[in-house]
């Protein structure tokens, strides 16, 4: 497997040039909008209590709106040609058995499996499919929100979860469901589920709650080796994350907003970007290695 630095200079060398020109230019062109946006705003400012100031205020209104379509096109070209270009690239090089699909997510139905909440909207989008030693894999973004409805039947939402969903197959199926969630605290541990399960880990219960329906079971899968694992990465990190053991499968999910969003104030290929995506995944693969390893010794 390929290191970072190896893949990041992949990256580099296939597409520094053309999406740097692509971005300082709309980049620029941001910065002249604002400055148009601020010289109306402004001008309205200057007219306000005037006989014309309602016509004024139309015009600029009008102006605005027309400023803000003028950058939308660019906006979702360059966000395009960034997924392509950059984030296919970079998965590719990580392992060519893994495709990307910027325009395609992941089922609703795959992340239900996981249990990890209630929500009345989904949205997935930048799928990563393909095999990992010979284990199907999928990853994607994830947004799930919940629904509102004030007295006067006006809808609002709120996001849940915004970020890095996955779902590896494993050899053999467990037969029951473990929930690592992230630790809530001395509280939560008061209203704890019944099912929780107190780990031998300190440190591990310092950030992680584990449910399940067998206590042995449990203990058996979530080996000294995978806690280690585990720990070490929310402190290398600091993302919070959360995993579903289920039949077969594995689901993760990390906490980290949107990831593939090609940002137009920061480089085409920001290190620190790339590194943080690459860190996931690395881990994700790691992880369900280790439960391959562990699952297929172990007698359910």
């Amino acid at each position: 497997m390929k290191s970072f630095n190896e893949i990041y200079a992949e990256v580099l060398k296939s597409n520094k040039t053309d999406l740097e020109v692509l971005r300082k230019r709309y980049f620029n062109r941001i910065v002249l909008c604002a400055i148009a946006i601020f010289v109306l705003v402004m001008v309205g400012v200057y007219f306000s209590g005037s006989e014309a100031s309602g016509l004024i205020y139309i015009s600029i209104a009008v102006c605005i709106v027309l400023i803000v379509i003028f950058l939308l096109g660019p906006a979702n070209a360059y966000r395009r040609i960034y997924k392509e270009k950059v984030v296919k690239t970079f998965i590719q090089a990580y392992d060519e058995n893994l495709q990307f699909y910027y325009e395609k997510g992941i089922p609703s139905a795959v992340y239900r499996e996981g249990h990890f909440e209630h929500y009345d909207r989904y949205e997935s989008e930048d799928l990563i499919i393909g095999k990992v030693d010979g284990h199907d894999i999928m990853m994607g973004e994830v947004h799930t929100e919940s629904e509102t409805e004030d007295s006067d039947g006006k809808r609002s939402y709120t996001t849940i979860f915004h970020g890095l969903f996955g779902m590896c197959k494993l050899n053999n199926s467990y037969h029951g469901m473990v929930k690592i969630h992230a630790d809530k605290g001395v509280l939560g541990k008061v209203f704890q589920n019944k099912k929780r399960i107190e780990m031998d880990s300190s440190e591990f219960e310092k950030y992680f709650d584990v449910i399940a329906d067998d206590k042995i079971q449990a203990m058996q899968i979530l080996t000294s080796d995978i806690m280690d694992k585990m720990i070490l990465f929310i402190k290398q990190s600091k993302l919070k994350y959360e995993l579903t053991i289920r039949e077969n499968k594995l689901y993760i999910r990390f906490k980290t907003g949107a990831m593939f969003e090609g940002n137009i104030i920061k480089s085409s290929v920001d290190f620190d970007t790339l590194k943080k995506v690459y860190d996931i995944i690395n881990f994700t693969f790691d992880i369900t290695r280790a439960l391959v390893k562990v699952t297929d010794e172990t007698d359910f």
